[in-house]
């Protein structure tokens, strides 16, 4: 048993799957109370494959919570009072993983070498963390029988809140949401579309969300408790952000088994499934979202009744142009075991946020 305090950190060195018991002599509380300070959420579990460059904060708050991090992971650190921290009641490393803060009840890893920059830290599970009450908008039965909103490639539509069956945008398909709540059976978007919103809005999904690769998700005021998705998905069903796709919001999928981030997905806000999956080569960071522009005059459908259309609201002044983040750089493995790298490695710059106030990643 080692004992350590918040500034200094003994050296570990574990055979594979072996438990490493740490325990500090004057525990800090959890850093947070609410699912919304956390980017990425597994009630039961969180898995991030290989390769993967993080800029935000992961836990798997369950009791039996798994944290799972594979090789050549790095998490860029965080400022206080926003410090990037991973947590899992049970916290697997591979090799050359380096992360800020840790929070633990059992701590693994393979035959190799992993860093733990900042807080290492026992915790008790499940975490004190708060999630959202469920709400009773999922059971509605009007999805079973409200119409079906089709979008078609490289068209528009503005819609208003109301009870709908399936509503899918195809490729290159815009939708602009007015404020208010809105219920469905799923939602899907293909790829290249764009799911803007003019004011504060709920989304109930019956089944699954699919925000399909390279689209562009979110509220024109830029702040993610503006657009929040709650999907009731099950074991048939599972919710996603495809790849290189730019969310602004939040998702809710508490009994999803397999919420997928995939490549170069990026949000600001955060993601809360049963089991959470961080594909290879996902890297969670600030999106650039575009200037909002108005939507151009569409024709609406014979078989459909548009809603209103709904007059833009005011444009986000954009940031800087966004860069892909680079492939985290495999760090050196140190001699005597596990621990810090004898030659410090210099902290990657997170990407600058271009919203205020910067929330999520």
């Amino acid at each position: 048993m080692i004992f350590l305090t918040a500034s200094r950190f003994a050296t570990v060195s574990c055979a594979l799957l072996t438990l490493c018991g740490v325990t500090t002599s004057e525990a800090a509380p959890f850093p947070s109370t609410s699912w919304k300070d956390i980017e990425v959420v597994g009630i039961d579990s969180v898995t991030v494959g290989h390769n993967v460059r993080l800029l935000g904060s992961l836990a798997a708050i369950g009791r039996k919570g798994l944290m799972r991090l594979s090789a050549d992971i790095t998490q860029v650190d965080g400022t206080a009072p926003d410090r990037n921290f991973v947590a899992g009641a049970t916290l697997e490393f591979g090799n050359r993983t380096s992360v800020q803060d840790v929070y633990f009840n059992k701590l693994l890893h393979g035959a190799g070498s992993y860093y733990i920059r900042g807080v290492r830290q026992p915790q008790g599970f499940p975490l004190p963390v708060a999630t959202p009450t469920l709400p009773v908008e999922w059971v509605d039965s009007c999805v079973e029988r409200g119409p079906d909103i089709l979008v078609d490639r490289n068209q528009s539509r503005a819609l208003s809140p109301g009870c709908f069956g399936i509503v899918e945008v195809r490729d290159g398909g815009r939708l602009e949401l007015a404020a208010g709540s809105y219920k469905m059976r799923t939602l899907r978007l293909n790829q290249e579309t764009r799911l803007t919103t003019t004011g504060k809005v709920n989304v109930y999904i019956r089944r699954a969300v699919d925000l399909g690769d390279d689209s562009i998700v979110g509220p024109q005021s830029g702040l993610p408790d503006d657009l929040i998705f709650w999907a009731r998905t099950d074991s048939n069903t599972t919710s996603h952000i495809g790849r290189r796709t730019r969310l602004i919001g939040r998702i809710v999928a508490p009994f999803d088994g397999n919420l997928l981030l995939l490549r170069d997905a990026r949000i600001i806000g955060s993601v809360l499934g049963r089991k959470v999956h961080l594909k290879q080569d996902i890297d969670p960071g600030v999106p650039a979202l575009p200037t909002p522009s108005p939507l151009p005059t569409s024709t609406p459908k014979p078989s459909t009744t548009p809603g209103p259309t709904a007059t833009s609201g005011p444009s986000v002044t954009p940031g800087p142009t966004s860069t892909p983040v680079a492939t985290a750089t495999p760090v050196p493995s140190p001699t005597g075991g596990v621990g810090p790298p004898s030659t410090p490695r210099p902290t990657p710059a997170p990407t600058p946020c271009v919203f205020s106030p910067c929330v999520g990643f």
